[in-house]
C-alpha cells in the first residue's frame, strides 16, 4: 500500500508546505530488517541519498492464541523514549524491506496513533 504523507512532521512550517505539491512524500508501509537482527515496521521513505526514513517504527511480536487459536498482534514502539517519531537508517545497514501485510497495516495505524497520542 502506497501512502502520501504532506509534510515531513520535523517541520514546523506545517501550513505552507502542506499546500505545496513539492512536498507531497511517497510513503510505504514496510518491514525493515536490519543486518544486526533487529525488524520492525513503520512508514518507509527512501530519500535518494543512501538511507532511508522510517516515520514511527514499530516492532510487532505475534503470538497465537490457545483456545480460539487466532493471532495477537502487539505493536511496540522501537524507539520509544526518542523526542522524535522519525528514524533515518542507511541502506546498507539494511538487510532486507518488505511490503507490510495489508491485514496490519490498521493495526499498526491504530498502535502508531495511539503511541503518539501518549507522547
Amino acid at each position: 500500500m502506497v501512502v502520501y504523507q504532506w509534510i515531513n512532521i520535523k517541520t514546523k512550517d506545517y501550513l505552507t508546505k502542506m499546500a505545496n505539491p513539492k512536498y507531497l512524500i511517497k510513503i510505504q508501509y514496510e518491514v525493515v530488517k536490519l543486518k544486526t537482527g533487529s525488524e520492525f515496521c513503520g512508514m518507509v521513505r527512501d530519500l535518494g541519498d543512501g538511507s532511508v526514513e522510517i516515520t514511527i517504527p514499530m516492532i510487532c511480536h505475534l503470538t497465537r492464541q490457545s483456545p480460539t487459536n487466532e493471532t495477537l498482534a502487539t505493536f511496540i514502539p522501537y524507539a520509544p523514549l526518542s523526542s522524535d517519531p522519525i528514524v533515518k537508517v542507511q541502506l546498507d545497514s539494511i538487510m532486507h524491506r518488505n511490503p507490510m501485510n495489508e491485514q496490519f497495516i490498521p493495526f499498526y495505524d491504530e498502535a502508531s496513533s495511539k503511541w503518539l497520542g501518549m507522547v
